[in-house]
């Protein structure tokens, strides 16, 4: 059993997203799934597991049917919380804007055709290996050390 625990974001109400959970839960990672009803309530969890280290989230899945300003605007405050955490958008459609955004945003991109939420799990366990590597070897900042030293009066 996997200990990967997955974040899907739904927009809207009417959405495969059982059948995601059921998907990725029933894979043979067996990932844990949290739903959040909307944008907002999914930016507040992964805000709120970022800072634990018991419930921290592997992955998010944005579901947005259309790619509007909302998403993006989702897409890019998950990345200026945590930059390391592979995000995963479906979309119905995206225009040319959205897709150039969503190619320099997201680790993948999944149009919903088909029966796409069997095969969702293969992307999230990519996404987890990509970014376990990504994570393993990127170059740290060193920090800068700055001293004090006490001022010394001059002798007269």
């Amino acid at each position: 059993m996997s200990l990967e625990k997955i974040l899907i974001i739904k927009q809207y109400q009417e959405t495969d997203i059982a059948r995601c959970k059921t998907g990725l839960e029933s894979s043979p990672e067996q990932y844990s799934v949290v739903i959040a009803n909307n944008y907002q309530e999914g930016f507040h969890l992964l805000k709120e597991r970022s800072a634990a280290t018991v419930e921290r989230l592997s992955a998010v899945i944005i579901d947005a049917d259309e790619v509007d300003s909302y998403a993006l605007d989702l897409l890019a405050s998950i990345k200026g919380l945590n930059d390391f955490v592979p995000v995963i958008v479906l979309t119905r459609m995206a225009h040319n804007q959205a897709r150039h955004a969503l190619t320099s945003m997201a680790s993948e991109c999944i149009v919903k055709t088909g029966e796409y939420y069997k095969f969702l799990w293969r992307a999230v366990k990519s996404s987890l290996e990509r970014n376990s590597s990504r994570h393993q070897f990127a170059p740290t900042k060193p920090r800068r050390v700055f001293k004090a030293f006490p001022l010394s009066k001059k002798k007269a």
